[in-house]
């Protein structure tokens, strides 16, 4: 009797799996872009160092360097266990200086914490003044295990990549992005699951006379093995076919939990993580481009499977960090600096407008500060000394009365040899912006007005882990031998992350994918340089799409959002400027609600 009440209990579990869950933060969900944070010039390498593969805390890496670096930046990489949970990670190094971040989930709003997902995260701490020339050891530990502690707590990588002069004659040049995209496929996200199939980023003013080799590395997180990926750079794929290619010579599977493999060598075993190092010199060009893609539709039926016969894609991945580097013969350049498009802020009608740019070295590292003039039609409207720090980064801030009028925007950098002028900003200065909002007709995205046949979606994580706990519940109670027993393979079930867990596939209905033009006007008499759009379906927050390019004073600007959804009526709201960050005339046409058929 008592084994029947546990047979029963766990057949409760199964079922409790199969139910969808509502993830309440779909932004921090859907990943941080790969931003390139540090970059410029050394008369040496760009080393990295690292281990590989889903691991117990605490983990280390041990590495010698030929000199002190002139930048040095260490990335951790943390399974949380789900976006609920929160807990700690401390970095280590050489014993000199820790640094302990508390990780917060889908509260986590800090600098250098790159959380999205279910829980994954990336932090990313500076290093160059703790390493040094010959032995290092970074060492990382979490709560994992401490009591009251929620987060999983296990290390899926830790890298280091360090910028070190040498004396070999000649020069790198390097491009460091860091972030935490999410690719997923449907059924990963809620209710209403979203999908994003690629991720990109690119490497600018890229010095090519004499370039003699360049390399691209690349970091990505929860991978699995035997279902395809690609990474392209400058529109080449990148790697050798895939094994289980067959005739078809284009499949790759680069993140295969296997480093360094990806060029046809044997490889590394790396539970859950990828590190792959690509040679792109023939590619290599004044801009460069990588993109991340979770798979391809080579069948041609509108979905990229991840089981079956013929698997196309992957069910989620997580390009984390992209390392772009060129070497020629020689010394270094002077520092090369670049002021990017002035960002404008708070600019209306008798307001304290503030303006800010950044400010990029892309050659050899200076203390020296440069002067930063921002101007209005030529105009000066303030000035700074800044600091260019050894990342190459440095940003600039001045602030002024605004007055009404249309004016071109922008920001001169001086230093002691050269003077550069950033792009020029159109700007609209007049009343408060109002900004409203409407939602057409949805499209399905395949245009054809029939829904797709149904998919199938893997069950979230968190309903089962519900289950799990209700399960425990019922058989503590029991206090039998084989209640124990199970409880215990419970307990291991607990232990296994995401990617991990075998729960069978939940049909996903006809989901289908639809594209909802939104058009937000502005009748106020000031641009706004960017505002958010937010649309929840059903009650749900189901996308979160940021209009870059901003409203102009009177006018418009219309952008199509993919949603997936079932076909038939759905409640729709969508929302401009929902968290009110941008200063308006009025909130009460933010917000439009409806029923939408959706074909």
């Amino acid at each position: 009797m008592q084994l029947f009440r546990i047979v029963y209990v766990l057949l409760i579990i199964g079922c409790l799996a199969c139910i969808p869950v509502t993830v309440s933060a779909l932004y921090t969900f859907e990943g941080i872009p790969l931003t390139v944070t540090a970059q410029g010039e050394v008369e040496g390498d760009l080393l990295t160092f690292g281990t590989y593969g889903l691991s117990e805390p605490p983990v280390e890496v041990t590495f010698t360097l030929p000199s002190d670096p002139s930048w040095a930046r260490v990335y951790t990489a943390v399974w949380g266990g789900t976006e609920q949970y929160s807990g700690w990670a401390e970095i280590s190094a050489n014993n000199i200086k820790k640094t302990k971040f508390t990780l917060y989930g889908k509260d986590d709003v800090q600098e250098n914490v790159y959380s999205s997902s279910h829980g994954t995260y990336l932090i990313a701490s500076d290093a160059g003044d703790v390493l040094h020339e010959g032995k290092n050891t970074v060492c990382v530990t979490t709560s994992r295990g401490e009591e009251g502690n929620s987060l999983d707590g296990r290390i899926y990588a830790i890298m280091v990549v360090a910028a070190v002069p040498t004396d070999d004659g000649h020069v790198t040049q390097y491009w460091v992005a860091e972030g935490n995209e999410n690719l997923h496929g449907e059924g990963w996200a809620g209710t209403n699951p979203t999908r994003k199939d690629r991720a990109s980023c690119s490497f600018t003013n890229a010095h090519t006379p004499g370039v003699t080799g360049a390399t691209l590395t690349t970091l990505t997180l929860a991978s699995n093995e035997g279902q395809p990926d690609y990474i392209t750079f400058n529109g080449a794929d990148l790697g050798i076919p895939a094994s289980s290619g067959g005739e078809n010579p284009s499949l790759r599977d680069i993140n295969n939990e296997i480093s360094f493999d990806a060029t046809g060598t044997a490889g590394t075993p790396s539970r859950y993580v990828d590190c792959e190092v690509f040679g792109v010199t023939k590619e290599f060009a004044a801009r460069n481009t990588v993109i991340f893609e979770r798979g391809r539709d080579l069948n041609g039926d509108g979905i990229m499977d991840t089981t079956g016969d013929v698997i196309e894609a992957e069910d989620y991945l997580h390009p984390v960090c992209a390392i772009l580097t060129a070497e020629r013969d020689g010394t270094a350049r002077d520092p090369a600096y670049v002021a990017e498009e002035p960002v404008a802020e708070n600019a209306y009608d008798g307001e304290e407008a503030s303006a800010r740019a950044t400010i990029r070295n892309y050659g050899s590292y200076s203390t020296d500060p440069v002067h930063v003039t921002f101007l209005l039609d030529g105009n000066p409207v303030g000035d700074e000394q800044v600091s260019v720090g050894s990342d190459g980064r440095g940003e600039a801030s001045v602030s002024w009365t605004a007055e009404s009028g249309t004016y071109a925007l922008s920001a001169i950098v001086d230093d002691d040899s050269s003077t550069v002028t950033s792009p020029v900003k159109s700007l609209t200065i007049g009343t408060l912006p109002d900004l409203s909002v409407q939602a057409g007709t949805p499209v399905q995205a395949d245009g054809d007005g029939q829904a797709p046949e149904a998919t199938t979606s893997p069950a979230p994580l968190l309903p089962a882990l519900l289950g799990i706990a209700v399960a425990a519940v019922a058989l503590l109670r029991e206090r039998t031998q084989n209640s124990i027993a199970a409880i215990l393979c419970i307990g291991c079930l607990l232990m296994i992350p995401a990617g991990d867990i075998l729960i069978a596939p939940v049909s996903a209905g006809a989901f289908a994918e639809y594209s909802l033009p939104v058009t937000v006007t502005n009748s106020g008499g000031s641009d706004v340089q960017e505002c958010m759009v937010t649309v929840y379906l059903d009650g749900e927050k189901a996308a979160v799409q940021l209009l870059e390019v901003g409203v102009p004073a009177y006018g418009t600007h219309t952008t199509k959002i993919p949603l997936f959804t079932t076909p038939g009526a759905h409640q729709v709201t969508v929302i401009v400027n929902e968290d009110r960050t941008i200063k308006e005339s009025s909130y009460t046409n933010n917000r439009q609600e409806g029923s939408f058929a959706f074909p």
